[in-house]
């Protein structure tokens, strides 16, 4: 089965550019340094956790918010590196401006701009930076 590559827009494209512009992927090596520049970007302290499992369905990770934090959630029965790339996922949607509240989530279509720009971001992110994993530091996505 082949994997089809991810297709965005023109405008979905500067909207990635512009939302991980602010953090200087050139100098970002490590996971943690990344959620300080993402949490920085965003103005606001972020939390993650590992929390949910299969029943959650298709959802495998969202972003909840408070005045000053951001939690992202992502399922603990995932491998890690899918958890990590959840995460990814999930901060795209903090650096667009788009965070999501679970009760939103559920009933969120899924092919949308705003997706698919996540996506990229993540997809983006993970290349750039070394993922933890129990197999040690890898680059993951390369």
């Amino acid at each position: 089965m082949a994997v089809s590559a991810l297709v965005i827009s023109e405008a979905e494209s500067a909207t990635v550019t512009a939302a991980i512009a602010p953090l200087r992927l050139d100098t970002c090596n490590t996971f943690e340094d990344l959620v300080g520049r993402v949490a920085a970007a965003a103005g606001k302290e972020i939390t993650i956790h590992a929390s949910g499992d299969e029943r959650w369905g298709p959802l495998t990770g969202f972003v909840a918010h408070s005045d000053s934090r951001f939690t992202v959630l992502v399922r603990h029965t995932d491998l890690a590196i899918y958890q990590s790339h959840s995460v990814l996922h999930e901060f795209g949607h903090i650096l667009i401006g788009i965070p999501l509240g679970l009760e939103l989530a559920c009933d969120r279509d899924f092919d949308t701009p705003d997706e698919r720009a996540a996506e990229t971001i993540a997809m983006t992110l993970g290349k750039r930076i070394n993922l933890p994993s129990p197999y040690g530091e890898l680059l993951a996505f390369a």
